[in-house]
C-alpha cells in the first residue's frame, strides 16, 4: 500500500448536502457531523503508520548496506558540496544572529547610559535655574499671605494696572518711601502695604532660585 491509497478525495457526508432543517433522528445528525473529522482522522494514522513501517525498511537498508553510517565520501559531488555549502551558511548565519545580539546588548547599554547622563544633566539643570509664576487680586486684607511652590532668592511683583514693579529678597523686607511693604521669608512672602494689594487691581509674580 502507498500513501497515495490514504487520499481523501471526496468525504461520504457533506454538510452542504443537508437541508436548512434536517428531519432526522438526532444520533444520525450527529453521526453525520462526525463522520468527515473521522475518516480525516483515519486516514492521518494510516500514513503516520505508513511512514513509520517506511523508516523502519530504510533504517535497515542503512544499516545491512553501511553498518549504520553515512560518510560524506559515499555522497555524490553535487550532493556534498550542497550539504558543505548549508553547513558554511549555517555558520554564517549562527555568526551573524551572535553579532547582531552583541550590538543590541552594546546599543541598549548605551542607551542607558546616555539616558542616565541626560537625567543628570537636567537635574544639575532643575537645581540651578528654577523659576515659577503666578498673580494674585489684591484685597483690603492685611497682612497678605502668598506662598510658593519653592523658597525664591528672589519676588519680583507688577501691578496690570501699570506703576512700579517691587523686588522682595529672601530674608530681607522690602521697602518703599520708608516703609515696609513685604518680607520674603522661605516659601513664604508676607505682604504689609497696600501698594502690593490693591483691591481694584491683579498683581504678577516672578519667584526666582
Amino acid at each position: 500500500m502507498s500513501f497515495s491509497d490514504h487520499k481523501i478525495t471526496q468525504f461520504t457526508h457533506r454538510i452542504s448536502e443537508l437541508a436548512d432543517q434536517p428531519n432526522m433522528p438526532a444520533d444520525e445528525l450527529k453521526a453525520r457531523f462526525d463522520s468527515s473529522p473521522e475518516e480525516l482522522r483515519a486516514a492521518h494514522n494510516a500514513v503516520c503508520d505508513d511512514a513509520a513501517i517506511l523508516e523502519s525498511k530504510v533504517e535497515n537498508i542503512i544499516t545491512e548496506t553501511f553498518d549504520g553510517v553515512i560518510e560524506k565520501s559515499m555522497l555524490s559531488g553535487s550532493l556534498a558540496a550542497e550539504l558543505d555549502a548549508k553547513a558554511v551558511e549555517s555558520s554564517v548565519a549562527s555568526r551573524i544572529a551572535a553579532e547582531q545580539t552583541a550590538r543590541e546588548s552594546a546599543d541598549s547599554s548605551l542607551q542607558s547610559q546616555l539616558s542616565s547622563q541626560i537625567s543628570s544633566v537636567n537635574s544639575a539643570v532643575s537645581a540651578r535655574a528654577r523659576i515659577a509664576t503666578g498673580s494674585y487680586t489684591g484685597n483690603t486684607t492685611l497682612p497678605r499671605t502668598i506662598y510658593f511652590p519653592f523658597s525664591p532668592k528672589a519676588v519680583v511683583i507688577a501691578p496690570q494696572g501699570g506703576g512700579y514693579m517691587r523686588m522682595v529678597l529672601q530674608g530681607q523686607t522690602g521697602y518703599q518711601g520708608g516703609g515696609d511693604i513685604a518680607t520674603l521669608s522661605g516659601s513664604t512672602l508676607t505682604i504689609v502695604d497696600d501698594a502690593l494689594n490693591d483691591p481694584n487691581d491683579e498683581h504678577f509674580w516672578l519667584a526666582l532660585v
